[in-house]
């Protein structure tokens, strides 16, 4: 099947006299040194004694010397004897003497965030379903948050770690989820919302009867394929194909057709290929789309971008946009009246593709 988208002896009796717990919350710092708070907020914390922590979450705990104020010691003997090292670990001929914890089924956080215990191993690398709501699970064994790209495709996680399965806004944008499986279908900025939601909302109640009766014979588009590019290389012929299609689809509407901006294509050819390292809206160094039509000297009053990844054609890509309503609305929002198009078929032979849209300011 192709693959294609759209847009974590004295040993024993000191061991018996200690408490053998597992911890949350986590080390802290300060001017006086290092404390272990026990609580959320960190308003509470060890002192007076010794305590087994399982810091890193590796179901090993080393112990540790806390001072009356709650401070660690460290490369000292402590007040009952007992030598720790420079990291304020109990050591023997300079042994780190560690406890095997028992976890109980469930969350657990260590100072990297939250873990989840089956009763035989933590969860890695894998989605799960817990009391109904659904969580990611990186190679580390964390719970993921915010946005987050999983197997190709952008899913965005609240700060709890639960998958968002609704549409959301969030910094100037709004953001298009599939309800099924959480999957960020599109971007839209604030300032287009309303005609995004207007060129939706007419799209959905179009019927698909003029798609069909307009389409080319399969020898017309024969005639009209373009030749595949080589492997990382942009496929400038598949870009200006992109266009050609792209603006049948506003003819059958009654649109006028897209201007092709030299501009923006650089552009869209520079987005096509950031795509590879990080499939989203947002660049690979946190800003947003928009910024590389900024970069191409153009001043814009609105813009948009559709994304896609994995079709080998020009036809095959925009159909698969048409058949999107979020992707469908920008290649047929009236406001627009520019494009630049960018087409990159990466080393591993990958196709990237890029659609920039905007309305220059008059």
């Amino acid at each position: 099947m192709k693959k294609r988208m759209l847009f974590w002896g004295a040993a024993a009796a000191m061991t018996a006299a200690m408490s053998m717990q597992a911890f949350a919350s986590g080390w802290q710092q300060n001017e006086n040194g290092w404390w272990y708070g026990t609580n959320a907020d960190n308003t509470s914390w060890y002192s007076s004694g010794w305590q087994w922590i399982d810091g890193n979450g590796d179901q090993k705990a080393e112990c540790y010397y806390f001072n009356e104020n709650g401070y660690l010691l460290t490369s000292t003997v402590t007040p009952d004897n007992y030598t720790v090292n420079a990291d304020g670990a109990w050591v023997i001929d300079g042994v780190v003497q560690t406890q095997t914890v028992t976890l109980k089924t469930g969350w657990h956080e260590d100072q990297y965030g939250w873990k989840y215990y089956t009763g035989d191993k933590f969860l890695t690398s894998q989605w799960r379903t817990i009391q109904g709501s659904r969580y990611y699970f990186d190679d580390s064994g964390h719970m993921v948050t915010g946005f987050q790209e999983i197997d190709g495709y952008e899913y965005y996680f609240d700060e709890d770690g639960v998958l968002k399965k609704k549409d959301f806004y969030l910094d100037g944008f709004h953001y298009i989820v599939n309800s099924s499986n959480g999957r960020i279908q599109d971007m839209v900025d604030e300032y287009d919302w309303d005609e995004y939601q207007k060129e939706s909302s007419n799209s959905s109640k179009k019927n698909n009867s003029s798609q069909n009766s307009s389409s080319k014979n399969d020898d017309d588009a024969n005639n009209n394929v373009s030749e595949e590019p080589e492997e990382g290389e942009l496929a400038l012929d598949f870009a200006e194909e992109v266009v050609n299609l792209v603006n049948e689809e506003r003819a059958k509407e009654g649109l006028p057709a897209l201007s092709i901006d030299s501009d923006a294509e650089s552009a869209a050819q520079i987005r096509a290929m950031e795509l590879e390292s990080s499939f989203s809206h947002t660049r690979p160094d946190g800003r947003k789309f928009s910024t590389a039509l900024v970069e191409a000297g153009i001043d814009y009053r609105s813009a948009g971008e559709n994304i896609a990844w994995g079709q080998r054609s020009p036809q095959e890509v925009v159909e698969d946009w048409m058949n999107s309503s979020g992707h469908r609305a920008n290649i047929l929002n009236s406001n627009y009246t520019s494009i630049g198009v960018g087409c990159y078929r990466s080393a591993s032979g990958g196709y990237y593709w890029t659609q920039l849209f905007f309305k220059p300011w008059d």
